[in-house]
C-alpha cells in the first residue's frame, strides 16, 4: 500500500462525486481502504445510523462498525482482513491512518484537511 495520499479540494472532492454517481450525495459510493467493502448513506442508514452521525462517519468509517453495533453475531472483519460483506472495524480517526484520499476544506483563514475513502468504481465500469 502507497503512503501517497490523493489530494483535492473539498469543490473538486464533490465534482468527482457528482461525475461518477450523479447529483444525490446520498448514493455515493466509497471503498474501505481496510477491507475493500463498498458502501454509501444508505447502507449506514439501513443499520439504523441518524443522518448525522452518517454524514461524520461516511467515508471516513468503515460501516463495519454500525454493523457490530447493531448485529453483535454478523461476520465483521477486523482491520485489513477482506470483507466477506458486512465491513469491517476500521475507524478513520485511529491509529492507522490509511485512508488515501485528503479533501481540504474551509475558508482562506481556517483550511483544515480530513482524510477520506477513494470513491468506489461506478457499478458500469466493474
Amino acid at each position: 500500500m502507497s503512503d501517497e495520499k490523493r489530494r483535492m479540494t473539498l469543490e473538486e472532492w464533490q465534482a468527482e462525486g457528482r461525475r461518477r454517481f450523479g447529483p444525490d450525495p446520498t448514493r455515493w459510493r466509497f471503498t474501505c481502504p481496510s477491507c475493500g467493502q463498498d458502501q454509501d448513506a444508505l447502507d449506514w442508514r439501513s443499520y439504523g445510523c441518524p443522518t448525522r452521525a452518517i454524514d461524520a462517519n461516511l467515508a471516513f468509517n468503515c460501516v463495519g462498525t454500525q454493523v457490530r453495533r447493531v448485529s453483535p453475531g454478523e461476520d465483521v472483519v477486523d482491520f485489513m482482513e477482506p470483507s466477506r460483506g458486512h465491513g469491517c472495524t476500521y475507524v478513520g480517526a485511529g491509529l492507522w491512518r490509511i485512508s488515501p484520499v485528503v479533501i481540504t476544506a474551509g475558508n482562506p483563514d481556517d483550511r483544515f484537511d480530513r482524510e477520506l475513502f477513494e470513491f468506489a468504481q461506478p457499478k458500469e465500469a466493474r
